[in-house]
């Protein structure tokens, strides 16, 4: 298969990013100045090299991973960078999998800090810890792990009632205030076009989905298969109730503990499937970042900045 186009640009650049990560210069201040993160926000190229360098495998986690989620921090106070960062999916929920799985302290510490930059600023108290989202065909599964959560002291909301009509807008007000959404997989629910409502609000809304399988043998298809389709399910059909309650209580517990969300299952290697460089866009950007390096090295005012800079950790040693 042909390598994609662009990518011997891309080697070659992350190649040079990893040599100027190894020594002090000003190329390492460059995402501390509000022109280069405007630049930065301009151009979707440039933030998709550095997720490049931040998350895939054959990158160095200290020497290049690190250096780039830094950076991406950094980045995240221009407005422009954060907007495009929360709406990468992908990058996000790699994020969230970096914090619980990841066993290098220093890549956890920093890929939390890039998440509470993009949503801990506005992050609230949720009335409820999770919502149970089910149709009621299927109520008699769902309302024993209701009924379950309950005496587990969990804040559960879930509509017993089956009610229309303006019910609608009550089920959109406890989307936003429950931290978990149990999704209660079965044809039923994704035939029913209030379950689906309710799923893709839940989705659009960021909250922590947790996909239960209610029906034997059941796959998800079509949208319910889009917005479940990096989770990982607890199959009630397969296992006895209580085995499979401690899994749902297990992943809720998680998310009570932050962005620590174990339900994502993300590699590093999918983030090829974050938001495509233009085609031929590679080399022009690189070049006129590099460009702009330049400019910022032959600026006697940086150096001297960076003298100085150098000059306190050498007397701070």
């Amino acid at each position: 298969m042909d390598a994609p186009a662009g990518s011997e640009h891309s080697s070659r650049f992350s190649s040079q990013f990893h040599r100027d990560t190894q020594a002090p210069s000003p190329r390492q201040d460059l995402s501390q100045h509000d022109e280069i993160k405007a630049e930065f926000g301009r151009q979707v190229e440039g933030l998709s090299l550095l997720i490049q360098c931040a998350t895939e495998s054959q990158f160095d986690p200290e020497k290049v991973q690190l250096c780039a989620l830094e950076i991406i921090m950094s980045l995240t106070f221009n407005n422009e960078v954060e907007a495009w960062l929360r709406q990468n999916n992908i990058f996000v929920q790699y994020l969230q999998t970096l914090t619980s799985t990841s066993n290098a302290p220093y890549l956890q510490k920093v890929a939390g800090g890039i998440l509470w930059r993009l949503y801990g600023k506005t992050e609230h108290e949720f009335q409820y810890d999770v919502m149970i989202s089910y149709c009621h065909k299927d109520k008699h599964i769902c309302h024993r792990i209701h009924e379950a959560l309950n005496a587990d002291k969990f804040r559960v909301w879930i509509d017993r009632e089956e009610m229309h009509g303006s019910m609608m807008e009550v089920m959109a007000d406890a989307i936003k205030q429950s931290r978990c959404v149990l999704i209660c997989m079965s044809d039923n629910y994704y035939l029913s076009p209030y379950c689906q409502a309710e799923a893709k609000y839940a989705f659009e809304k960021r909250r922590c989905l947790i996909p239960i399988r209610v029906q034997s043998g059941y796959k998800a298809d079509g949208w319910l298969a889009f917005i479940t389709t990096c989770l990982k399910y607890v199959d009630f059909t397969k296992m006895d109730f209580d085995t499979a309650y401690t899994q749902v209580v297990s992943e809720i517990r998680h998310s009570k503990a932050g962005w620590k969300n174990s339900s994502v299952i993300l590699s590093p290697s999918k983030m090829s499937e974050a938001p495509a460089m233009r085609e031929g866009g590679l080399e022009s950007t690189v070049a006129s970042l590099q460009k702009r390096v330049e400019l910022i090295d032959s600026d006697p005012r940086l150096t001297e900045l960076d003298n100085e800079g150098d000059g306190t950790r050498e007397n701070g040693q």
